[in-house]
């Protein structure tokens, strides 16, 4: 029930963090119908606390290290992670409270989030600057 409600203050953007999920704008930014690894960008008029990206695992696998192209560079901050202990001693809290979206030394032009996920899990994170 923790999680649920969690899930409903990012939704209103209650603390301000996640305008983005008020917003009508999607862009799909990840999909790996193998990995069954789903990742979108939400936003409402874009920017930090606005631009909301939202990280889904399909599958009974955790996945480490999913490189996602984010919206745009700098810091990430985990806003809710259904694995998260908070919600339950089964939990594990795979995944990083905060992530840096940087370009590296590969081929990929844009910024991108490293994440690793619990099976069967979602992750929504967003930016403060």
């Amino acid at each position: 029930q923790r999680c649920y409600r969690a899930l409903a203050r990012l939704r209103r953007n209650e603390k301000g963090a996640t305008a983005g999920l008020t917003g009508q704008h999607i862009h799909i930014l990840h999909f790996d119908p193998l990995a069954k690894v789903l990742a979108y960008h939400r936003w409402r008029e874009e920017g930090p606390r606005d631009s909301t990206v939202v990280v889904l695992n399909l599958s009974a696998e955790e996945r480490k290290d999913c490189r996602i192209v984010a919206p745009r560079a700098g810091r990430w901050i985990t806003r809710f992670n259904s694995d998260g202990s908070c919600y339950g001693d089964d939990f594990d809290d795979i995944g990083s409270r905060e992530t840096e979206a940087a370009t590296g030394p590969d081929d990929l032009p844009a910024a991108t989030l490293r994440i690793s996920l619990a099976p069967y899990s979602a992750q929504i994170l967003s930016q403060d600057e």
